[in-house]
């Protein structure tokens, strides 16, 4: 059997004496501090229905989401996963705008635009102005609806509305999701250098942006508004508009949906007519949603105006979110395509 070394049992031995004689007495036992789940009891994990942030109440507005409900989080590649997925955004909001291929992910949740577990509350991951691709640095600065910019906004064309080389894809566009570009007037082609009012109230008298009418208080007899982001809901067999966002600029309007409704019904037909005649020009497939790239070629007009077509398409709300701006967009493209129909014949 090895016999161990005595002298190094003796180097052992005093640096225990030496550590030992540091430590002195133990002090008196101090108070007890507060319950390891305290905080998250009263912040969030409470059971009390009065609390500003009662979890409960609006994990039920989220869960009839389009965030929840949809499919898209399956989108994981780069550059998709920074809008589609929880992980990606986390990942784009942490990494100046990057975005990341991942393995695995989740739809938009709670996580994704907030981080209560690290920050203490519910403070939004990112709360500064957006740069909108077509619009500039910082060109959307609306309140805390600077966070829902970063996504929905129009991406930038590949290849570019002037750019001498042919598109690739019927999916060329600004994207699904325009609403920021919309809201604020900007990102549309401009026709020999117009230009586009966008002075429309939902642009100028709305600081707060999206959240205003997506995430107003709630209806006493319907799901919208809140975490829902709806902005409208049955009541016994009919739909009703969420008007608890409205009132602050209309008013207690008699029938806020019978006003939405009416204007979004005359500017459904007249995007309709637009596509019809895109269509004929062999700019647009015929199910009115993608371009047809051969029928374009390079032609920078023609691009601008399915361009113009699909934004006023993609934004989704049939010009409410900027009657004025849509309006001006639609005419213009509408007068330009109507020249190229007359040249044609």
């Amino acid at each position: 059997m090895k016999r161990l070394n005595p002298v190094l049992l003796l180097i052992g031995a005093m640096t225990l004496l030496a550590f030992a004689g540091c430590t002195g007495d133990q002090g008196e036992q101090g108070p007890a501090g507060p319950a390891g789940t305290a905080t998250c009891l009263s912040a969030c994990h409470t059971d009390d229905y009065q609390m500003q942030n009662y979890i409960v109440a609006i994990q039920n507005e989220y869960e009839t989401s389009q965030h929840a409900t949809g499919d898209t989080d399956v989108r994981r590649g780069a550059p998709c996963s920074g809008c589609h997925t929880t992980e990606g955004f986390q990942y784009r909001v942490a990494n100046n705008g990057a975005t990341v291929d991942l393995e695995e992910s989740s739809n938009i949740g709670c996580f994704a635009c907030h981080a209560p577990h690290t920050n203490g509350d519910f403070a939004l991951r990112s709360s500064g102005p957006t740069d909108l691709e077509m619009g500039g640095a910082g060109a959307y600065d609306r309140g805390n609806s600077n966070l829902c910019a970063m996504c929905h906004q129009a991406r930038a064309p590949e290849p570019a509305l002037d750019s001498p080389d042919p598109i690739g894809s019927p999916y060329w566009g600004p994207h699904h999701g325009p609403q920021a570009n919309m809201l604020t007037g900007n990102g549309a082609y401009s026709f020999n250098g117009q230009t586009y009012s966008a002075l429309h109230a939902h642009n100028t008298g709305n600081p707060d942006g999206c959240i205003t009418c997506h995430m107003a208080a709630p209806p006493e007899e319907g799901m919208a508004g809140g975490h829902s982001w709806w902005m409208s809901y049955d009541f016994h067999g009919g739909e009703h508009i969420n008007n608890q966002g409205c009132i602050l600029c209309h008013g207690e309007l008699a029938d806020m949906t019978a006003l939405v409704r009416n204007t979004q019904n005359a500017f459904a037909a007249d995007l309709e007519a637009l596509a019809n005649d895109l269509e004929t020009l062999g700019w647009l497939n015929s199910s009115h949603s993608q371009v047809v790239p051969s029928g374009v070629g390079t032609d920078e007009n023609a691009r601008g105006a399915v361009w113009n077509y699909l934004l006023l398409l993609d934004d989704s709300s049939l010009s409410v979110h900027n009657t004025t701006y849509a309006r001006a967009v639609l005419t213009a493209t509408q007068n330009y395509v109507n020249g190229r129909l007359a040249e044609a014949q």
